[in-house]
C-alpha cells in the first residue's frame, strides 16, 4: 500500500471537544501553531490535553508527530494519541493504529493495529476502514481474506474515501474477491481520481490508453497521466513520457519525454530508468551519452528489469559506454534470459557457440537458441535451425531445421539470411522431407517445441554448389569505377567472388544490429 497516500494529515484528525479549554477549539490552536504562533497556542493545547480533553490530546499528539512548535517525537505522539484513544476519540484511535502499523513510537504490531482501526471504523472513520481492508488483503494481524478486504474497501469507498475507492476499483479490475468488472473499476477509479488521488489518475490514464473499461482515447490518457505526473507519481511520469515519445494523444516531443523519464528515473522507477538509458544511447531528446546510458541501464537492471539487463549486457559485449567484458556480458545476458527475454536467450546462445565470455558449449548454445525460438524470435529460430541442420549441440534433424528456417523467414521481422538458407536446405531434401518440414512449420504454435518429423530422417543430398567453383558465388558483372562482389556466408564462414575473378574465404565479424537488438555476422563491404 502506498502509505504516502494513506497518511491523513493530523490536522484532519482533530475533533472539537464538547467542553473546550478555551473559546477556541483544539483545531484552531493547532492551525495557529502551523502559522508560527507557537508560544500561546502550544500552551493552550498542552493545558487542554493535561486537563483530559481528548480533542486537545489528539491535537498535541499531532504536534509531536509533525514536529510543529515542539521537537518531533513519535513516542510522545503515541502517548498522547493513546490517552485520547482510551477515551473513545476516533481520530486518536486511528492515530494509535497507524503508529502500530508503522512501528513508530510503538512496536510494530499488526494485530493491535487492526483492533484500533476497527474501533475507529466503528465510529465512522473512513481511512480506518480502508486500512482494515488492506490488512485483510495482506493477511497482516487478521485472517487473510480478499473477500473481507473487498467488503471494507467498499464500505469506505461508498462513503467517499478516495484511497478506498481506488483499492476497491483495483479489486474489481483484477477480479480479486469480487466478480471482475473493468467498467465498474473505471467508475471507482474516476471517483478517486476526481478527488485528486494520483494512483487512481494513473489508472484512468492507463485504461484510456488501452481501451480497457473506457473507450480508447490517447488524449484523455495524456490528460490523466499528466495530472498524476505533476503530483510526482513516478509510474505516471514514465507513462506520460512514453506517449510524448510516440506522439500518441499529444504532439511528439522527445525532449519532454526524456525529461519525464528522468523525473521518474530519479525516483527509482525501473522502467523509466531503462527508457532514459535508451534515449541517452540513441540521443533521442537528449544529448547522446553512452556512458550515462549504461548508468541508467545498470540501475534498472539491478532492480530486475529484463530489458535493461539485456541492454547492459550488450554494452559490455560491444564496449559502448563501458569497458568491454565478454564475461560481464554473458552474466547479464543470463539474468535477462532466465526472465524469458528472447533476444538475451539468442545472444547468450551465440556466446556459448563462440565460447566468448563463457566456456564453448554447443549443447548449451542449442538450448538457449531453442528457448528463444519457441518465443517466436526469428534470430533464435534461424540459429537453432543451423544447429539442427549441422548436428551441432544436438542430433541432426534437417526436417526440423527446415521448419525453423521457414518460420524465421516468414516472421514479422524475418531474419535476413533465413529465406536463402531455407531454400538452400530445401534443395537438399527429398519431396517427402520437404512436405514434412512444411507440415511442422504449419503446426508449430508460439511457446511450443518443434514437432517430431514423420518422414525417416535420412541424410539430405549434398549441397548444390553456388557456382561451378563450389562454394564460391558467381562472378559479378563489372561496373566502371566500382568494385563489385558476390558473397555467400554460412554462419561466420564467408566466400567472396570479386568482379576481377579473385576469390577470398574469410571469417565474418560479429556485430550488433540496433534495429533488431540482435548479434549478427557482418561480412562487410566489397
Amino acid at each position: 500500500m502506498n502509505t504516502k497516500n494513506v497518511v491523513v494529515t493530523l490536522l484532519a484528525l482533530l475533533s472539537v471537544s464538547a467542553m473546550p479549554a478555551s473559546a477556541e477549539s483544539a483545531g484552531d490552536w493547532y492551525e495557529r501553531m502551523g502559522k508560527g504562533d507557537c508560544t500561546t497556542a502550544l500552551e493552550e493545547l498542552r493545558r487542554g490535553a493535561e486537563s483530559g480533553d481528548a480533542s486537545y490530546q489528539n491535537a498535541l499528539a499531532g504536534a509531536y508527530y509533525d514536529g510543529v512548535c515542539v521537537q518531533r517525537s513519535r513516542e510522545d505522539a503515541a502517548a498522547w494519541y493513546r490517552k485520547a484513544a482510551l477515551q473513545g476519540h476516533g481520530a486518536s484511535q486511528y492515530g494509535v493504529a497507524y503508529l502500530y502499523v508503522k512501528g513508530e513510537g510503538l512496536p510494530q504490531d499488526y494485530a493491535q493495529a487492526a483492533s484500533w482501526f476497527r474501533k475507529a471504523a466503528d465510529q465512522g472513520h473512513l481511512a480506518a476502514g480502508n486500512w482494515i481492508g488492506w490488512l485483510h488483503e495482506q493477511g497482516l494481524g487478521v485472517q487473510k481474506s480478499v473477500g473481507e478486504a473487498s467488503r471494507w474497501y467498499r464500505w469506505a469507498a461508498e462513503r467517499g474515501d478516495a484511497i478506498a475507492q481506488r483499492n476497491f476499483g483495483r479489486l474489481l479490475f483484477n477480479g480479486s474477491g469480487v466478480k471482475k468488472d473493468v467498467a465498474a473499476a473505471a467508475g471507482w477509479f474516476r471517483k478517486s481520481a476526481d478527488q485528486g488521488d494520483a494512483d487512481a489518475q494513473n489508472w484512468i490514464g492507463w485504461m484510456s490508453e488501452r481501451g480497457q473499461g473506457l473507450p480508447q482515447d490517447y488524449v484523455q490518457a495524456v490528460v490523466w497521466y499528466r495530472y498524476a505526473a505533476e503530483q510526482g507519481l513516478a509510474m505516471a511520469q514514465a507513462n506520460l513520457g512514453v506517449l510524448l515519445a510516440s506522439g500518441l494523444g499529444v504532439t511528439k516531443d522527445p525532449e519532454q519525454a526524456a525529461a519525464w523519464y528522468r523525473k521518474a528515473a530519479e525516483q527509482g522507477e525501473p522502467r523509466a530508468q531503462y527508457l532514459l538509458g535508451v534515449a541517452l544511447a540513441g540521443g533521442d531528446g537528449v544529448a547522446k551519452d553512452a556512458h550515462e546510458a549504461v548508468v541508467w541501464y545498470r540501475k534498472a537492471a539491478e532492480q530486475g528489469r529484463a530489458r535493461a539487463q539485456f541492454k547492459l549486457a550488450y554494452a559490455y559485449a560491444s564496449g559502448e559506454g563501458v569497458e568491454k567484458s565478454p564475461r560481464e556480458a554473458a552474466a547479464w545476458y543470463l539474468k535477462a534470459a532466465e526472465q524469458g527475454d528472447s533476444d538475451a536467450q539468442n545472444n547468450l546462445g551465440l556466446l556459448y557457440e563462440l565460447g566468448d565470455g563463457v566456456r564453448q558449449d554447443a549443447s548449451e548454445a542449442a538450448r538457449w537458441y531453442e528457448l528463444s525460438a519457441r518465443q517466436g524470435n526469428a534470430w533464435g529460430q534461424r540459429n537453432i535451425a543451423l544447429m539442427l541442420r549441422d548436428g551441432e549441440g544436438l542430433p541432426a534433424s534437417p526436417i526440423q531445421a527446415y521448419a525453423w528456417l521457414n518460420l524465421a523467414a516468414s516472421a514479422d521481422t524475418p531474419h535476413p539470411d533465413a529465406a536463402e538458407e531455407r531454400n538452400a536446405l530445401a534443395a537438399r531434401l527429398s519431396k517427402a522431407q520437404l512436405q514434412d518440414g512444411q507440415r511442422l512449420a504449419r503446426a508449430w504454435k508460439p511457446g511450443s517445441a518443434m514437432g517430431a518429423p514423420r518422414v525417416k530422417a535420412e541424410a539430405p543430398a549434398p549441397a548444390r554448389p553456388a557456382s561451378a567453383d563450389g562454394l564460391y558465388p558467381a562472378r559479378p558483372a563489372a561496373r566502371p569505377g566500382v568494385t563489385t562482389c558476390n558473397t555467400r556466408c554460412v554462419n561466420g564462414d564467408c566466400y567472396r567472388t570479386y568482379d576481377s575473378g579473385r576469390k577470398v574465404r574469410f571469417q565474418a565479424r560479429q556485430r550488433f544490429n540496433p534495429l533488431t537488438s540482435q548479434l549478427e555476422w557482418d561480412s562487410g563491404a566489397c
